[in-house]
């Protein structure tokens, strides 16, 4: 049966998201894919956006049973287009259902190498990426966020590499950095708007983005990790639907480390 593992692991709370509406940056891939597929396992309607790879689209689609399928709206633009965001993106999510429970700034890109050696372009394309488009989707989906009585969530991705630096990963981690400042300043605007943000924060986990990590990389984060072991996109679901859950009221402005006690 089509997606059976997300619907039976999520059994007991599937109904938990009855009637939310939630927006996923990088939804089709890696951490994405699997907080898409674990929003949807718990009754909500998920847009779900994406900026090339048309055949991980296709696939997250073949990978869902019916019900699931039916409340899934795939996008496909970038986070770095304002216009895109405004006149399409939020505009339609808008007209279709007047508000916005949850937004989720997943979307990354990295383009690794030697500091002294890497490419102005190669900056600039993961800064875009991952720091103008947390700011630009947090931005924009503030009308939409407000459009409901009840508290609203904004979650963003970061990763242990902005916190403790990581070689050859020297422009993903300064974006990365940046996500924590992000975060901590839309939670001070927005608090007032019954608005809640936080980031997570997550170690070494098993995607197709960590595929390309050199293995002595691997081995080093998995010495320093005191589990000892890559963790699962799974780990990041859960903690995505406990910040986007009313468990979470009091928390806002804060990091949530998902790294096996990396240190």
């Amino acid at each position: 049966m089509k997606n059976s593992n997300h619907s039976k692991y999520y059994q007991r709370s599937q109904n938990i998201n009855n009637n939310k509406v939630v927006c996923i940056t990088g939804g089709t891939k890696g951490i994405g894919l699997e907080i898409t597929k674990a929003f949807l396992a718990t009754g909500a309607t998920v847009f779900s956006i994406y900026s090339r790879d048309e055949s991980a689209a296709e696939k997250l689609i073949e990978s869902l049973n019916i019900e699931n399928r039916q409340k899934l709206i795939l996008y496909k633009g970038s986070v770095c287009d304002k216009f895109f965001l405004k006149n399409t993106l939020f505009k339609n999510i808008k007209q279709k259902y007047g508000k916005l429970d949850i937004l989720i700034n997943n979307a990354g890109i990295n383009y690794d190498g030697l500091f002294l050696q890497m490419p102005q372009k190669n900056w600039q394309k993961v800064f875009n990426v991952n720091i103008k488009g947390t700011f630009l989707t947090s931005l924009l989906a503030k009308n939409l966020l407000v459009k409901t009585e009840n508290k609203t969530f904004i979650i963003n991705i970061s990763s242990i590499s902005g916190v403790y630096g990581q070689i050859g990963q020297v422009n993903y981690a300064t974006s990365k950095g940046a996500i924590l400042g992000i975060t901590r300043l839309f939670s001070q605007k927005y608090a007032a708007l019954n608005i809640n943000v936080n980031t997570i924060v997550p170690g070494l986990i098993k995607t197709d983005m960590t595929k390309n990590i050199s293995e002595k990389i691997s081995q080093k984060i998995n010495i320093a990790t005191k589990l000892q072991q890559i963790g699962k996109p799974l780990d990041i679901t859960n903690a995505a639907l406990f910040l986007a859950s009313e468990k979470a009221s009091y928390i806002t402005g804060t990091s949530l480390f998902i790294d096996g006690g990396f240190y």
